[in-house]
């Protein structure tokens, strides 16, 4: 369908008309946009002439009571709240026809890819960032839609839905942070249930506000092994009933415990008096080689002073002999899926293990292999022992003894 309308030189155009779908009028500003003239002063020829020739004019009521007057985008207090009278209003719609300017609203695929988009950021950032960076995110991306949807309306025309995206969004955001509690929190307690009995309290709470920082899978890393037992344990057990020698043990490992979590390690096992940890893992440990050490000093502070507890029972004094040896090795859950440990394993394990048992051989207390010697500091005492051929190794291990100070337990 067309309109037939007269231009300035009285040549008729055809004007197609937008009829097949309802357009939304592309006002021309708020009332009065046109210009306006009083009926009874043209009826009586006091409007020049001039004034109308060759114009389109509407002839309509206009008063401040008129019941055909109607709310439109300019109702608002800038205006004072005036409404358009209806004559103006086909004013309009007659503008938009002569000019052919309209409004385009977004097709459905757009309208959907708008929301896809919204809502693929925000549950990104949800599930990738912190709280505060997917709130940050979704402030953006809420903002970026109103703003895109004023602009796109007020200089090229076009109407940006923004309840349906901003809704989009909300849910998404809401879900996302839904969803993620409820992971984090399950991921949460199985760090929690999994690590509590292998390291301090203070690693279990930074590994659960951190948990990218652990690998709960098999990992290869640089660890400094620590391996311990009681020198003459059997003759020791023999001598004590299963109670005694039940509560003998929780004491003295207790003890151990404590100084080993003093220093940052992470009980890997107990093996009836013996005590296998490591150091690296699964956090890094500054100075992890050092750090074990101190602590195997410390291991004979406490083991002097469970002596000193306990030797009028045992009937000894309780020597406690230590192997440390630094290298590689895999640290992660290993077992079947309902039931598993986090330990290590390779050769710098097992030669941690054979430096304990070679402390009979030199009647020393703590040894460590050359590696962990050299990594020291000098404050740290240590004497070069021998070079031992270990069972498995092509070329023979330095070990050296780590020197006790006089005050101990550095």
């Amino acid at each position: 369908l067309y309109h037939a309308a007269t231009d300035n030189v009285g040549a008729r155009h055809a004007v197609p008309l937008p009829v097949d779908d309802p357009f939304t009028i592309r006002f021309a500003g708020p009332p009065p946009a046109f210009k306006t003239y009083s009926a009874v002063l043209v009826a009586k020829g006091l409007v020049p002439t001039a004034w109308l020739e060759n114009k389109i004019v509407l002839i309509g009521a206009g008063y401040a009571d008129l019941k055909d007057a109607y709310h439109t985008p300019y109702y608002a207090k800038l205006t004072n709240y005036v409404r358009m009278n209806g004559v103006e209003v086909h004013a309009n719609i007659l503008n938009s026809l002569l000019t052919q300017q309209f409004y385009t609203h977004l097709t459905s695929w757009q309208q959907w890819l708008l929301i896809f988009v919204g809502v693929i950021l925000i549950a990104a950032a949800v599930l990738n960032a912190s709280p505060w960076k997917s709130s940050g995110v979704y402030v953006i991306v809420v903002t970026g839609i109103v703003v895109g949807a004023v602009v796109a309306f007020q200089r090229m025309a076009i109407i940006v839905p923004i309840v349906v995206p901003f809704t989009g969004a909300t849910v998404s955001f809401g879900l996302g942070l839904g969803f993620k509690a409820l992971t984090e929190g399950r991921q949460k307690r199985w760090i929690k249930g999994v690590f509590s009995q292998y390291v301090p309290r203070q690693v279990v709470d930074r590994m659960v506000e951190h948990p990218d920082m652990v690998k709960l899978g098999g990992e290869k890393r640089i660890v400094t092994s620590l391996f311990s037992d009681i020198e003459s344990f059997t003759t020791i057990s023999e001598k004590l009933d299963p109670e005694t020698l039940v509560k003998f043990l929780n004491d003295y490992l207790g003890k151990m415990n404590a100084v080993l979590f003093q220093y940052g390690a992470t009980i890997d096992k107990y093996e009836g008096d013996a005590i296998i940890a490591f150091f690296n893992a699964p956090l890094d440990v500054k100075d992890h080689e050092t750090a074990a050490v101190k602590a195997a000093l410390g291991m004979q502070q406490a083991s002097r002073e469970v002596t000193e507890m306990w030797k009028n029972v045992v009937g000894r004094d309780v020597v406690t002999r230590i192997g440390v040896n630094t290298g590689p090795a895999v640290i992660g859950n290993m077992g079947s899926a309902d039931r598993f440990d986090y330990t290590a394993i390779g050769d710098t394990i097992n030669l941690a293990s054979r430096l304990e048992g070679t402390n009979k051989t030199y009647n020393t207390r703590i040894l460590c292999s050359e590696i962990t010697a050299k990594a020291l500091p000098k404050e740290i005492t240590t004497r070069f022992v021998d070079r031992i051929q270990v069972k498995g190794k092509e070329q023979a291990v330095g070990i050296y003894e780590v020197i006790e100070s006089s005050k101990g337990d550095l």
